[in-house]
């Protein structure tokens, strides 16, 4: 079995709701996300790809240019992202991203709800005056604590202020914990900037629908405790080193987690019965080109139902063809042990020679 390959990531200097809930769930994918030898398996997907066209449309609402223009432009600019992180792989067509023709309909309607552009104020830079509202997705920094954030908006209504967070989801409703969290850390960066401290907290959704709650100081001050004690414990682990007893593996931290393919901790721990895409780690055997397609045969290392059992690929992306005696781990295809088949997102790594 090869030696584990342990992250060497870069310090936090300010972190982001983001990362809090990603080191929540597990510190070692948060030091991968920070390792620049990992940036490779960082790829955008349909669903990000789906979720980063809600949100600038919803920057651009009332924009003179009209909603189909404003959204075609996002739309091709996300896809050809996409087919730049896959390819030569050709990833699914817009129309065919989960919940593509909902996200289009509603977002038509927020544009016609949100009248004419000139009538709204525009988003504030880092030049607007702090105190002037509202911000829209503008940086904020604490300026005595490494915590950084960048709420969708901020605004007051009936003199009450407001922080907002926009999701796409499509069954969006009240907020999850960890998006709770993600609403108090900006609260906290809000009453840092502005000297306030806000008085509502919502998510809202493309349909226009929020779910607010009403912000609690110490709630909002705990959150902000749990973000330094994050910064210290990935900090102090950076310097240190990383070892697998940092690694969180579970159905849930890893079944969205791209570097699947270089964690051991993940390979050694997966079940038979977790919900995530197949992968394995799998010593090369054979490796020839066949109709202008790799097939490459190996023996399984991990996962360990099927260790010993011989793996066929076809049509693997593999950088360049295999050696007889490397170690590969490869994830998101077709079948299974003993014969797989290439899928548009399928994603190889080779592990180091031990």
């Amino acid at each position: 079995m090869p030696d584990a390959l342990l992250p060497n990531p870069k310090p936090i200097d300010k972190i982001t709701p983001t990362e809090l809930i990603a080191i929540n769930h597990c510190l070692w994918r948060v030091a991968f996300d920070r390792d620049t030898t990992m940036a490779k398996l960082r790829r955008s997907t349909p669903a990000t790809a789906l979720g980063n066209v809600v949100h600038l449309v919803m920057r651009k609402l009332g924009d003179p240019s009209g909603f189909d223009e404003v959204w075609n432009k996002a739309v091709a600019d996300a896809y050809e992202r996409l087919n730049t992180d896959w390819a030569p792989a050709v990833p699914p067509s817009p129309e065919s991203w989960p919940g593509w023709s909902l996200a289009r309909v509603r977002l038509r309607k927020a544009w016609a709800r949100s009248g004419n552009r000139s009538a709204r104020q525009s988003p504030a830079s880092k030049s607007t005056p702090p105190a002037s509202l509202p911000w829209r997705e503008r940086r904020l920094e604490h300026p005595r604590l490494p915590i950084a954030g960048i709420p969708d908006l901020v605004e007051r209504i009936d003199k009450q202020l407001w922080v907002i967070d926009i999701k796409t989801g499509l069954n969006q409703a009240d907020p999850s914990p960890e998006q709770r969290l993600q609403l108090l850390i900006y609260c906290g960066l809000v009453h840092a900037t502005l000297g306030e401290m806000p008085t509502y907290a919502a998510v809202e959704t493309t349909r226009g629908d929020r779910f607010s709650f009403v912000v609690d100081r110490d709630e909002v001050e705990d959150s902000l405790g749990s973000a330094v004690e994050a910064v210290n414990l990935f900090n102090s682990a950076a310097e240190n080193g990383f070892t697998e007893t940092l690694a969180s593996p579970a159905p849930d931290a890893c079944k969205w987690c791209p570097y699947r393919t270089a964690c051991r901790p993940f390979l050694l721990s997966c079940k038979k019965d977790w919900e995530i895409s197949h992968t394995v780690l799998f010593r090369v055997t054979s490796a020839a080109v066949h109709d202008h397609r790799s097939v490459v045969e190996g023996v399984v290392t991990l996962p360990n139902w099927h260790v010993n059992q011989t793996f066929v690929s076809v049509g693997f992306p593999f950088e360049e063809l295999p050696s007889v005696g490397e170690t590969w781990a490869a994830t998101d295809y077709v079948g299974g042990v003993p014969s797989a088949v290439a899928s548009w997102n399928t994603i190889t790594f080779r592990w180091p020679s031990s």
